[in-house]
């Protein structure tokens, strides 16, 4: 992967932190994806247990008594919407409450008459109807009752004619229902308008009620594996211990912390750099500057060129006598001469004052060593 030198900067002064920091991460992904699969956690499952339900239906019926009924003499209307007073003028309730084997139930069933003005009670009357405690067994358990609706109109018309302009009459039926069945107790309210009028009655509503009991059990259960969390978070781990790796290689006592610099100031300033070749013997007085920036800056200032010495990696502006550089190699002098290898000429020397022999002319006129030489002897051809 090739960076821009600003990435490699980057990177190299904050490599060290970089690399640690992911090598972290890499280390707690590992583990983390290692233990996802040892121990892959429970989860909570709720279920319900003894499961009770307690249900009380309310019906009514009439018997017609009268001979000229659209229903027909001795007729038993049941759960109807409208009876008619002058066909049946008694009222039947049946209250039947079904619960498991061996509960308790009490029902009690009361008719409240109140007296309002401006929706304020001012007076009350409670007639119980029907008050009796059962033992649940193979059948749900039922109370009855009757009310004579004739006689209650007529009780009723007694009592608006006493309230007359003072306030109105309602009549409410209210039914509690207590219940114990050896798990849980509790009890049922409910509570219809029954409505009157010179020729039918009702009930306005359902005095019908159904309660439910039950006990939640909460249960661990050991989950799958979760293979892809595990998997991502080892992909995770693998990927951060790449970067730490790459960060560390790129740290600033891995890289050339100054080369990088001087090419992003190069990158930065292009247009004020140009390539050429310096002459080392130009100027008189050398000013060595920190940073390529620098340089340019001087260039700026005094409206010249950055010259680019590719060959020797140097940059400068040349002032008159004055040369202003900067260099990663070293000084002036040490750019401008840089130190030979002189290891070969030793070794020449060394040779050459090792040299047996005796100077004398050359046949063909020019000076060189000539050396006492026997043709037979391959010793002295190798020697020479």
């Amino acid at each position: 992967m090739t960076l821009s030198p600003r990435s490699r900067l980057l990177l190299a002064r904050h490599g060290r932190t970089v690399a640690l920091s992911l090598a972290l991460v890499a280390l707690v992904a590992l583990a983390l994806s290692g233990m996802t699969l040892a121990a892959p956690g429970t989860t909570e499952v709720s279920e319900e247990r003894d499961r009770e339900t307690v249900t009380t239906d309310v019906g009514t019926s009439a018997l017609v008594t009268a001979d000229d009924s659209l229903y027909g003499e001795g007729t038993t209307l049941e759960d109807k919407s409208r009876y008619l007073l002058s066909d049946a003028p008694e009222l039947s309730i049946e209250v039947r409450t079904d619960a498991p084997a061996g509960s308790e139930v009490t029902h009690e069933l009361v008719l409240v008459t109140t007296a309002s003005a401006d929706e304020e009670t001012f007076w009350e009357d409670r007639e119980t109807l029907i008050e009796e405690r059962h033992t649940v067994g193979e059948e749900p358990v039922a109370s009855g009752t009757e009310i004579d609706v004739q006689e209650l109109a007529e009780s009723v018309e007694e009592t608006d004619e006493r309230l007359s302009n003072v306030g109105s009459i309602d009549l409410v039926l209210s039914l509690r229902t207590t219940y114990d069945t050896g798990s849980y107790a509790d009890e049922q309210r409910s509570s219809v308008p029954l409505e009157l009028t010179a020729d039918a009655y009702w009930l306005d509503g359902s005095l019908s009620e159904e309660s439910e009991h039950s006990e939640v059990a909460v249960s661990e259960v050991e989950e799958e594996p979760d293979l892809l969390a595990s998997a991502g978070l080892a992909l995770l781990g693998v990927v951060s211990g790449a970067g730490a790796a790459f960060a560390w290689r790129h740290r600033e006592d891995a890289v050339d912390v100054g080369a990088l610099t001087q090419q992003v100031h190069s990158r930065r300033h292009a247009e004020w750099i140009s390539r050429g070749q310096i002459p080392m013997w130009m100027g008189k007085d050398y000013v060595r500057l920190d940073t390529l920036e620098d340089v340019v800056d001087v260039a700026i200032d005094t409206n010249q060129r950055v010259v680019h010495d590719t060959e020797r990696d140097l940059h400068a502006v040349i002032q008159g006598d004055v040369v202003y550089y900067y260099s990663l190699d070293g000084s002036w002098e040490e750019v401008a001469w840089p130190k030979m290898d002189m290891s070969g000429f030793s070794e020449l020397s060394e040779a050459t004052t090792e040299f047996d022999g005796e100077w004398e002319p050359a046949s063909n006129g020019t000076d060189g060593w000539v050396e006492d030489l026997d043709p037979e002897d391959e010793a002295s051809w190798e020697n020479l």
